[in-house]
């Protein structure tokens, strides 16, 4: 008891982010199934898409894209270069190495960081303990205000934002104030960062082809064991969504500073204090499945995975995460695109 009680006072901020996050889920839970006056249950969780729903704008967009030969022609075309410009670029790459020509320019060596787990976990705690934090102001703003919610889907990309933010900023003045090292010790530098965002744009064009295959296997296995995956919640809030204003809102969130955060905690901060623990190929692994494994989505696991593998490398080679945001950013671009031209054509 007496070790307890000592513990809890070492770690007082811990104990009370968990005691505190306890007592919300508790409560948010036994709220949920209730629709009393200003709760914002429905703006705070954005509804799901039903299969019904999902297969009908399927459907609609294959009739779409056999009824118009030219929008067939330009996505067939458009595919058929990404690939080959894909795999042209990965082959110039391949023959690089084994000619053992650099390609990617080192600007910051590796050193060990004096974080480690525990710094990790307590940042996780403090994501959940921020978005929990919001979500009991804005609960009280609206039963208070007597005010309606925000749209569901403006309100989680909003909490969203504003949590990263406070987060990424904290996670920021560890590094820079408590462990006394210099932000460019997990990349942020922009030393050489022309070439550094180069590196990035065409290392991705080279791993497009293999993302592309890996997610068409993963599909075709789902296909085979009659399993039909959900879309993702932000493919969900962009199919949903008609205002212009606010899928460019959520454009810039999750093409932009969604990746460059991701990046600074992903690949600046965590993979350095597992590769300073157990180091290169076991942080790698390590990594890339938490990045997969909180994008939520089961059929893009391993995609997602194999990203985080990419990006880690680039991290790894270069000492620099502006590679990975350049390559981060294109993809996340990239599936807005499609997403985009998907929700145009299924109408």
């Amino acid at each position: 008891m007496v070790k307890l009680a000592a513990f809890l006072r070492r770690h007082a901020l811990t104990a009370g982010m968990i005691v505190f996050l306890a007592v919300f889920y508790s409560a948010f839970s036994l709220m949920h199934p209730k629709t009393d006056r200003g709760a914002p249950q429905e703006a705070a969780v954005s509804a799901r898409m039903t299969p019904e729903e999902i297969k009908a704008r399927e459907d609609r967009f294959r009739k779409n894209v056999e009824a118009n030969a030219a929008v067939s022609s330009s996505i067939s075309a458009g595919f058929l270069g990404a690939m080959v410009a894909g795999a042209g670029v990965g082959l110039w790459l391949l023959r690089r190495r084994l000619r053992r020509l650099p390609f990617l320019a080192r600007t910051q060596e590796h050193h060990e960081v004096p974080w480690g787990m525990p710094a990790i976990l307590n940042i996780f705690l403090l994501l959940l303990f921020v978005e929990a934090l919001l979500l009991s102001a804005e609960f009280a703003y609206f039963w208070f205000s007597g005010r309606e919610p925000l749209p569901r889907d403006l309100f989680v990309m909003l909490n969203s934002i504003v949590r990263d933010i406070l987060v990424v900023g904290l996670l920021l003045w560890l590094v820079r104030r408590r462990f006394g090292r210099p932000l460019s010790e997990i990349g942020l530098t922009t030393r050489d960062f022309p070439r550094q965002a180069a590196a990035g744009l065409v290392t991705y064009l080279a791993a497009l082809p293999v993302l592309v295959l890996v997610l068409a296997l993963t599909q075709l296995v789902a296909q085979l064991v009659s399993y039909k995956f959900p879309p993702q919640p932000v493919v969900e809030m962009y199919l949903r969504e008609e205002k212009h204003g606010t899928l460019a809102f959520f454009t810039i969130f999750v093409a932009v500073l969604g990746p460059v955060m991701e990046e600074i905690f992903f690949r600046g901060f965590a993979y350095k204090a597992f590769r300073t623990r157990f180091g290169v190929r076991y942080a790698a692994l390590v990594t890339a499945v938490i990045f997969a494994a909180l994008h939520a989505s089961v059929i893009a696991f391993v995609p997602i995975f194999l990203l985080g593998l990419y990006l880690t490398y680039l991290y790894e080679k270069t000492g620099s995460l502006v590679p990975g945001m350049t390559a981060h950013i294109l993809h996340n671009l990239l599936m807005v695109g499609l997403t985009l031209g998907f929700k145009s054509l299924s109408g």
